[in-house]
């Protein structure tokens, strides 16, 4: 926090834990905000924490400072703050609110799997696409039963965190992950972008997993952004970037060993096209890039 004369100017936040794993071992994102307000709330949390109190005891000054949103209510204004702990895990049900009223696009990061508050978010009935880039499918059978079942969707386009373990394909080096962290190796973000191409983006981002603890044991922060379409931009290209990334590498970890999977290589004819239209995942991306919704 940047403070003048004793007066908040500036805050930096989001999830890059101050640490070589935070820094160097995986998917972070630092957010500066150079708003006077924001900066004061983030003050004031701070001063709330100073004393280190019990999570049951901070409780009610968080929900003071950070009311928890109406059910049904949009955004308060064009930036606002919540902070954690608070009582009960009413936040998570307004952030699935927030998801499932996307018009045309969701994008998500799940450090810690996907919780149950956004089970019904993904399996709702959707006419654009929902992305969602998790760091592990849940490492227990049913958690990653239900990862399956939800990526099966039409609408629904998931990727996982891996790597490239063996020179499977020509010229693909081994990879090795940096050992820098236990127990996240891949993604550790926690933004949701809603409807990110519309005129009106939301983007949701800062420490919290979108979890139960998280929003009613930890301390946390999240900013929720209304209405700015640079920052939804970068948000957007940073989230294809990883999502891209790490897609490819769980499809070649799935295939290590495949005899029946083999490099893919440009078509000679134009059946390379047939898959970007009709009810694909394929065609849903490219209405959605190319404009066609908003």
């Amino acid at each position: 926090m940047l403070l003048k004369n004793n007066q908040p100017q500036a805050v930096w936040t989001g999830s890059t834990n101050i640490t070589d794993g935070g820094i160097f071992g995986h998917s972070n994102v630092g957010h500066v905000v150079n708003d006077m307000s924001v900066a004061s709330s983030y003050h004031d949390y701070w001063k709330l924490l100073a004393v280190d109190p019990k999570f049951p005891l901070s409780r009610p000054g968080v929900e003071a400072l950070t009311p928890t949103p109406v059910p049904g209510s949009s955004p308060r204004q064009a930036t606002s703050v919540l902070f954690s702990p608070r009582s009960g895990v009413k936040l998570l049900s307004w952030y699935a609110e927030q998801a499932v009223a996307a018009q045309s696009m969701l994008c998500m990061t799940f450090a810690f799997g996907i919780n149950k508050a956004f089970v019904p978010v993904f399996d709702t009935p959707f006419g654009g696409l929902r992305y969602a880039l998790l760091d592990n499918d849940g490492n227990r059978p049913e958690p990653e039963a239900e990862v399956l079942r939800l990526r099966k969707l039409p609408f629904n386009r998931f990727a996982v965190g891996s790597l490239i373990r063996v020179n499977c394909f020509d010229k693909w080096l081994k990879e090795g992950l940096s050992r820098l962290n236990s127990h996240v190796p891949y993604i550790h973000t926690k933004f949701m972008l809603i409807d990110p191409l519309g005129s009106n983006p939301i983007v949701i981002s800062g420490s919290a997993n979108f979890s139960d603890p998280s929003t009613n044991a930890n301390d946390e922060n999240m900013l929720v952004i209304q209405g700015d379409t640079t920052v939804a931009d970068i948000y957007l290209t940073e989230f294809f970037r990883l999502w891209n990334h790490y897609a490819f590498r769980e499809w070649l970890a799935k295939n290590q060993g495949n005899p029946n999977v083999t490099p893919q290589f440009l078509k000679v004819d134009d059946t390379w096209r047939n898959i970007y239209f009709g009810n694909t995942e394929q065609s849903r991306q490219r209405v959605l890039f190319s404009g066609a919704t908003s």
